[in-house]
């Protein structure tokens, strides 16, 4: 029984946060309803209330979905090799590529800042957590210059996936991995 619940649980919670996506295309985010939600996904709103408070619990269970995907696809790459930022941004193209058409809306709309948190968390997260490893330099100015770096990565995914960057995902990874590795070198003098 335990197991067919929890079936029913995952297709529940995909039901809503397709609906979300979809219905991201009619509007905005901050004009979507619990109501939208539900009638779109085709259940009742105690289904959807069993799994989210609100329509922003699902953008947050999106967002924290996405941050243990990318986290835990670095963190497994790199157990065994060197830090490089290159491979880290690599990951996180290919998570936003397998969900495009939800990371295009969401920059796109009026909650582009909470996305844009969450990637600056994962990436700072990420490069904090070798700083013993590559810094040469203070522990405040380590911080400043990743928070630089990482505040400028991120501006540049956001600019590409609105459409003002005239180049593939693949240039603009490739890009942002020559500016990182230039931090990196930065701060090793």
């Amino acid at each position: 029984m335990a197991k067919a619940e929890y079936r029913s649980s995952l297709r529940s919670k995909k039901l809503i946060t397709e609906a979300l996506v979809e219905l991201l295309d009619e509007k905005t985010l901050d004009k979507i309803t619990v109501t939208d939600i539900v009638k779109k996904a085709d259940i009742n709103r105690g289904t959807f209330y069993a799994h989210y408070d609100n329509v922003s619990d699902v953008v947050a269970s999106l967002f924290q979905y996405g941050y243990e995907i990318i986290t835990n696809s670095i963190h497994d790459l790199h157990e065994d090799s060197d830090f490089d930022m290159g491979i880290m941004l690599k990951q996180i193209q290919h998570f936003m590529e397998q969900n495009y058409d939800f990371y295009h809306k969401i920059f796109s709309s009026d909650i582009n800042m909470k996305i844009y948190e969450e990637l600056f968390n994962v990436l700072i997260a990420y490069i904090l957590e070798h700083e013993d490893e590559i810094s040469t330099v203070s522990h405040a100015d380590f911080v400043f210059y990743t928070s630089f770096y990482a505040g400028g990565v991120i501006k540049l995914y956001r600019d590409w996936f609105i459409g003002n960057l005239p180049m593939t995902f693949d240039e603009l990874t490739e890009r942002c991995s020559v500016l990182l590795e230039e931090m990196k070198h930065h701060i090793m003098l």
